[in-house]
């Protein structure tokens, strides 16, 4: 259901749209969402997933809480999930050529990824965000973090131990 109380023509679209394909478009080109079987992805394909994700949430579909995350970090999770759903699904499909040369390991290593990150998201949108911004792409230091997630160092350094802190949660709960 549409929730008329959020004023959509207020929000930033100017510069959350090409923030959201740039990221669908990393997402797109990462090792995790492209292998030798498949061809790179269109430029049109970040635009469906970021359209998708609009659609979704303003016409109530994916219910956004203000109180909880950002506009842009609700609609890069959707992106996330969109994308990750895609190239699992892409995963599944047989290909021409055998698998044999598929390394076991690093098929573990996508999926428990995949999960941790899922499971970090469901904790609150800024941690899953900053987790695939490091996880993915390779974002480690605090001015590029401050930059992407558009927080103060002192919250990235909150955020660290509390990812921290999490993901040891998590390992033993998956271990235990």
């Amino acid at each position: 259901m549409r929730d008329d109380s959020v004023d959509w023509a207020a929000a930033e679209w100017e510069d959350m749209i090409p923030r959201l394909l740039l990221l669908a478009v990393v997402r797109l080109s990462g090792p995790e969402s492209q292998d030798d079987r498949r061809a790179p992805p269109r430029a049109s394909d970040a635009q469906e997933f970021v359209d998708h994700a609009v659609s979704e949430t303003v016409s109530g579909r994916r219910a956004w809480d203000a109180n909880h995350s950002t506009l842009y970090a609700h609609l890069a999770r959707i992106v996330d999930e969109g994308i990750s759903d895609a190239v699992q699904a892409d995963w599944n499909q047989p290909s021409a050529e055998t698998d044999d040369d598929t390394d076991p390991e690093q098929a573990a290593w996508r999926d428990e990824r995949r999960t941790l990150l899922n499971h970090l998201f469901g904790i609150e949108d800024k941690l899953g965000e900053m987790a695939s911004l490091m996880l993915l792409e390779n974002c480690l230091g605090t001015n590029d973090l401050v930059d992407a997630l558009e927080v103060g160092p002192l919250e990235i350094a909150h955020m660290r131990k509390r990812m921290k802190s999490e993901v040891r949660q998590y390992i033993e709960e998956r271990e235990g």
